[in-house]
């Protein structure tokens, strides 16, 4: 064997253009930010490379992805590499979205490549592919041990494969060990060659077989009457002539089915020179099946107007089409030397401060940065923050049916009529049908939706659709926030106290707030912000009230008519009214005294069945699903409990089976008791699919509907539930949450919540805030058409500050209530909050691991010297163990904790979450 020759000396001659580039591959703590060169052949004349083109580069023996960061300059090494291939001729990114994903990176301690990550469309990441190939055709005289034989056979009769694929077959052979140094021998010796490169892309433009007809009217007609005896062929042409014009495509599925066309049939008129078959993209079009009317903008309230005037006053003139804005991004500085495949750049200077994270990518000395802005003082002014000249935000703060999408609708057309372009996120996948229908009747043509529900063949064809500046508005839950507009002017965040806009560790990382984001978008680009709510987060008021964003009010309700006016072709407003009717408290405590133990107090009964009487529309609503929520043995008292989770299963009676509604792990009910094998087990608790079978008992002449995760399966579940509602398809519509989330439902006149105090007494802050939010948001679903509504709550701590001021839509009340409790105790907006969280196994390792990082951030407070920093653990988490890892977590309270986030080298297992909306 012959020792494979030293690679080439690489080429040290300076091009003339250098860029920085995002390497896709993970190099110590997240992905660094790597120079190379550009070599002349990848740039043809009249091209550029811009900053936000994806590149291949190579990245010490294999090849990677990334994304270019910055453009021109010099490295501070006299040698680095060229890149191989612009993988895309256009940029998949624009300069605005690089300066948010560090903005990202900086506010929630995470690598600035993590941030960029989030930018990128589904399908478009690539992983790099390590290939083992045979280059030998005999290996027998070679002396190959039985470990390097074995090898060699596992590469199968194509002679390659992956390396992973490569293993698996060694290993279930019995070689565990030693294989990564028979490898490199083999390699060494060119018996072998290692070879990398990227695995083609997940998703791509859907292509499919179309009829391109080439011949002119009198041609096909002369050609008609020579075909003689071949009928179907002249059938055919004669359809064709009449239907489809000369020189456009039919799909080929389409000619087959309005024709008939069999391949034979076209194969011969392709032969006669009449047509020709080709390919063409087809978009994959989630609303193709969903026929949308034109609808007229309706007339606008006094109020809608003041609110609109106001906020359209703001608008400024738009990002230029290559993705600036009034205030352009400044310049890239001197670059600095990072370790590692090249020379990495700082990063450029923005409107905020630069992230801190880790070794290789961070920058001492920068200044704290706070979410969106500064965070208000006990005193409610304004402190620190960041420069308020870049953008405005607006919270608009509106009554449940007060028309805020009517107002969204309104700026967006001015915006459109200026040439811009808007953003408009929703809270929940399920929202956004009803959203897009509103939308895309406004503006038909012109919307595009994103969202995880969406295949990835869609979700790709509508990024495309938005870089390549065909829709004028994209609306969709939180990742919508990236989609690449180049003329955005305006962002809309509907429903911003959700916390479903915060990203949470179980479903990727960095953590970010939607709706921080959005604000920090809309300031990079000079845009405005639009927040809307009926019951908006406390810190956000409390910014509001600071004077940082700018509050608008909606406190009157709008009832529409469905039918247009006659006159003006616009839908009539039927009813203002100046706020939404009290809810009736019913204390449970007292039907119980009553000798009313079921799950209808008397006063929801009565108004239910006079409901249905009417042929009104009812709501039921309870948070929690399952039909118990835990099963008990009376002989010993063990509960079941999830083997992974240590929490109890719920038993769900619809399918028959127990649910962990952390893991959703199924399993059947047992016979019996595991433990002491009794057979006196009892199910106690309530969730949705209990309310469901006590209403059909109790009112068997309804039809009743169940909306919660478990009933709205498969891709169009929620639409689905949702649309047999509206057509008044069901009479009661039981669910949890998704209810609370501002659906438009004119023919609901009844909302009966069935117990009130399922939230309230969680152990984290936000758990009474969050109860009334609840509650305000799914009573407003009463009396949005032309009668008037009716709010039951029944609760058993009916004098609790939260229940009362739902129950009298009063927001006023409550925020003064919530924001002397949250003064008291220190918690934001007088402070933020960073949850510092260990998962691993077994317990006794997690427990040390998180009693090592504390005494770490004890000292690294101490070292840095920062005043008002609190640290409350470590302790376990509420849910001590998760899919069988256990959970042991570190609160930071600070007024700013980025100076200790971004210091903080943490190992794996820890994950950062900055600006925690949910403690459990």
């Amino acid at each position: 064997m012959t020792p494979n020759p030293q690679p080439p000396t690489p080429d040290t001659r300076h091009p003339t253009l250098y860029v920085d580039v995002a390497v896709n591959a993970p190099i110590g703590h997240g992905m660094p930010v790597l120079s190379y060169s550009v070599p002349a052949r990848l740039i043809p004349d009249g091209l550029a490379l811009l900053v936000g083109h994806l590149v291949a580069v190579p990245l010490g023996k294999r090849v990677a992805q990334g994304i270019v960061v910055a453009v021109g300059g010099a490295p501070a090494v006299p040698e680095v590499r060229d890149i191989l291939e612009i993988l895309d001729p256009r940029p998949v990114v624009s300069p605005a979205q690089i300066a948010l994903a560090r903005w990202i990176s900086h506010h929630y301690a995470a690598s600035f490549s993590d941030g960029l990550r989030l930018m990128l469309p589904v399908g478009v990441r690539q992983r790099t592919v390590t290939w083992i190939e045979r280059i030998v055709a005999d290996v027998s005289g070679e002396g190959l041990t039985p470990r390097e034989l074995a090898i060699w056979e596992a590469l199968g009769e194509r002679g390659r494969e992956t390396l992973p694929r490569l293993r698996e077959r060694l290993r279930a052979q019995g070689h565990r060990r030693g294989v990564n140094y028979s490898l490199d021998r083999l390699v060494r010796f060119e018996i072998l060659r290692k070879r990398s490169e990227l695995e083609p892309p997940s998703v791509k433009p859907r292509r499919e077989r179309a009829i391109r007809i080439v011949a002119g009217p009198e041609e096909i007609e002369r050609l008609a009457e020579t075909l003689g005896r071949a009928k179907k062929q002249k059938a055919i042409l004669t359809a064709l002539a009449g239907r489809y014009p000369s020189g456009g495509t039919v799909p080929f599925r389409q000619l087959q089915a309005d024709l008939g066309a069999s391949p034979a049939v076209i194969a011969g008129l392709a032969a006669r020179g009449v047509l020709e078959v080709v390919e063409v993209e087809v978009r994959r079009d989630p609303l193709a099946d969903r026929p949308i009317p034109v609808a007229q903008a309706a007339q606008l309230t006094p109020a809608q107007a003041a609110v609109c005037a106001r906020i359209a006053a703001a608008l400024t003139p738009g990002p230029s089409p290559t993705g600036g804005s009034p205030h352009p991004l400044p310049a890239v500085p001197e670059p600095v030397p990072i370790l590692g495949e090249g020379v990495g750049r700082a990063p450029a200077p923005l409107p905020f401060p630069q992230y801190r994270g880790p070794a290789q990518e961070r920058r001492r000395g920068d200044e704290g940065c706070n979410p969106a802005g500064p965070r208000p003082s006990p005193t409610g002014r304004g402190v620190g923050g960041e420069d308020g000249s870049h953008g405005r935000v607006f919270l608009l703060h509106g009554v449940t049916s007060s028309g805020k999408t009517e107002v969204y609708l309104h700026l967006l057309a001015e915006v459109i009529a200026g040439g811009g372009q808007g953003i408009v996120l929703v809270p929940e996948i399920a929202l956004t049908p009803q959203m897009v229908q509103r939308f895309a009747s406004r503006f038909p043509g012109r919307v595009a939706i994103q969202h995880s529900r969406l295949s990835p063949g869609e979700q790709f064809d509508e990024w495309r659709r938005a870089r390549a500046g065909d829709v004028d508005i994209v609306v969709g839950s939180r990742s919508a926030l990236f989609a690449p507009l180049e003329r955005l002017r305006i962002i809309v965040v509907d429903e911003e106290h959700e916390p479903s806009y915060k990203q949470d560790e179980s479903r990727g990382y960095p953590g970010y707030h939607a709706r921080d984001a959005a604000v920090q978008l809309g300031r990079i680009l000079g845009g405005v912000t639009v927040l809307g709510s009926a019951t908006p987060d406390v810190c956000s008021r409390a910014r509001a009230l600071a004077g940082e964003w700018e509050l608008v009010e909606l406190g009157e309700r709008v009832a529409v008519s469905e039918a247009a006016d006659p006159v003006s072709g616009r839908p009539a407003i039927l009813r203002l009214g100046a706020s939404p009717s009290p809810a009736q408290l019913v204390d449970l405590r007292a039907e119980l005294r009553a000798g009313n133990s079921g799950i209808f107090s008397g006063a929801l009964q009565q108004a239910v069945q006079t409901a249905l009487s009417q042929r009104q529309q009812v709501i039921l609503f309870l948070n929690r699903r399952g039909t118990a929520t835990f099963v008990i043995c009376h002989d010993c008292g063990f509960v079941l409990r999830c083997r992974r989770c240590d929490v109890p299963l719920a038993y769900h009676g619809a399918s028959e089976d127990l649910v962990c509604h952390l893991c959703n792990r199924r399993s059947a009910v047992p016979p019996g008791c595991p433990s002491c094998y009794g057979t006196r087990v009892s199910y106690y608790g309530l969730g949705t699919q209990k309310v469901e079978e006590e209403t059909k008992r109790a009112f068997p002449e309804a039809r009743v509907l169940r909306w919660d995760r478990d009933s709205a399966s498969g891709k169009r579940g929620h639409e689905q539930i949702l649309d047999r509602f509206v057509r008044h398809e069901a009479d009661i519509l039981v669910g949890t949450q998704m209810l609370a989330k501002g659906l438009d439902l004119p023919g609901v006149t009844l909302v009966g919540v069935i117990n009130a105090d399922v939230t309230l007494n969680l152990p984290y802050y936000r758990a009474v805030e969050r109860t009334f939010q609840l509650l305000t948001q799914v009573a407003g679903r009463a009396g949005r058409g032309p009668s008037p509504g009716r709010v039951i709550i029944q609760t058993y701590t009916p004098q609790h500050y939260a229940i009362q001021a739902a129950a009298h839509h009063d927001f006023a009340a409550f925020y003064e209530r919530e924001i002397a409790f949250r003064r008291e105790h220190g918690y934001p907006p007088f402070s933020q909050l960073a949850r510092l969280l260990f998962t691993g196994t077994p317990e006794t390792r997690v427990r040390g691991e998180a009693e090592r990082v504390a005494r770490v951030v004890r000292e690294e407070i101490a070292r840095q010297g920062l005043a008002g920093f609190d640290l409350l653990g470590p302790a376990p988490a509420y849910h001590t163990r998760l899919r069988g890892r256990y959970r042991w977590q570190l609160i930071v309270r600070a007024p700013d904790v980025s100076p200790l986030a971004n210091a903080l080298e943490l190992p794996r297992g820890w994950v950062i979450d900055v600006d925690p909306v949910n403690l459990l």
